[in-house]
């Protein structure tokens, strides 16, 4: 009798994969993979698969099906969503079962409200005016959230802001908040190439510890969890910082960081587009094709790369979803980049905001959004 078959097979020795991920055919006795990934062929047949590894110097993904079997498949074998999925893929902490994600380009379902906040609660019709300084000019301060979860790093929630080099309390400042990519961070630096640190304030909010990191939570139903995560910093940040701008308050995010300020604002998280006036989405976005709420008088920035590695074929529903809300939209591909955000695409933000976003909102007497 023929021994067992081994774990580790190549594509070519395991001719049911060809068919599992070519759309020819699908077997019964592969119906019932766990903790998997729904992946799609190239012709639409589909199949649950759990990520082993991926290598992006070749690549390929091994999967792994229920009863064990493994396989290399190039990531041609997959639908367009599915190989951005396996590009952002990494592996999950010790211990911690592998979330079934999924970056596709489909509807999410009805969201439920993220706060049990009133409106009137998060945002104020006025806060009272404050001369005293929250720090010295260029300082970074730090607001902590003990009874909310500790962030990707393991520690204490924090949100953290760089104050202008030229900070005075007792005059308008604008604001930039800023949601990194990766494991998320509090470090408002990311966002310092993007606009004047004269004159801008500058926060950051990392990513909670009870949920998976966006890419993931896109498609596991828990972006309510870092949504919520997200509004409660939001909610402090307000209070504690009245001489903001009612303008020029602006949102920025690379690859993570941009899934969680495009999904916000596509669903139409009401405190969130109603503090917010800029949108800067960079190599990545929402997986909905429009937005719940017209915002006509905001602008927003949207950027992919054209090379390999890139969201572009993702972010097909962030560019559906502005255009379909009436933004003031800056589309912009970043030649000869993959899944990147290089400093000359960081000064061509900056060079956008100052010279288009920033006169546009400012020439607009009405703003659709209330400002505090």
């Amino acid at each position: 009798m023929a021994g067992p078959r081994p774990r580790g097979l190549s594509l070519k020795s395991f001719p049911m994969w060809i068919l599992l991920l070519s759309g020819l055919g699908l077997a019964a006795s592969l119906s019932a993979p766990l903790h998997g990934y729904p992946f799609t062929g190239r012709t639409g047949t589909k199949v649950e698969a759990e990520v082993v590894s991926v290598s992006l110097a070749t690549n390929t993904a091994r999967l792994r099906l229920s009863t064990g079997q493994e396989a290399d498949v190039p990531f041609a074998n997959v639908s367009e969503a599915d190989q951005e999925y396996l590009r952002h893929w990494t592996p999950p902490a010790a211990g911690v079962a592998t979330p079934a994600p999924a970056l596709k380009t489909t509807p999410l379902p009805a969201r439920t409200p993220s706060l049990l906040l009133p409106k009137s609660t998060l945002l104020p019709s006025k806060i009272p005016a404050s001369t005293t300084p929250l720090g010295a000019p260029g300082e970074t301060i730090t607001f902590e959230f003990p009874d909310l979860p500790k962030d990707k790093q393991d520690r204490v929630a924090a949100c953290k802001v760089r104050l202008p080099t030229q900070y005075d309390p007792t005059k308008p400042m604008p604001l930039l908040l800023w949601f990194s990519p990766g494991q998320g961070s509090n470090d408002p630096k990311g966002g310092l190439p993007l606009v004047d640190g004269a004159t801008w304030a500058i926060a950051a909010m990392p990513y909670p510890t009870d949920a998976a990191l966006p890419q993931f939570a896109l498609g596991t139903g828990q972006m309510s969890i870092i949504r919520n995560y997200h509004m409660a910093m939001l909610k402090k940040l307000i209070e504690s910082i009245p001489n903001v701008d009612p303008k020029l308050r602006f949102v920025a995010g690379f690859s993570n960081g941009a899934h969680c300020v495009g999904t916000y604002l596509a669903d139409g998280e009401k405190e969130f587009i109603e503090y917010f006036r800029g949108f800067i989405i960079i190599e990545g976005g929402c997986t909905r094709k429009d937005t719940r709420k017209p915002l006509r008088n905001d602008f927003a920035y949207v950027a992919w790369g054209d090379s390999p590695g890139n969201t572009e074929g993702f972010m097909a529903g962030m560019k559906s979803a502005v255009k379909a809300g009436h933004l003031q939209v800056t589309t912009r591909a970043m030649k000869g980049v993959g899944h990147g955000f290089p400093a000359a695409e960081q000064s061509e933000v900056k060079t956008w905001v100052e010279n288009v976003a920033v006169p546009g909102i400012q020439a607009i007497k009405s703003p659709g959004q209330s400002a505090l």
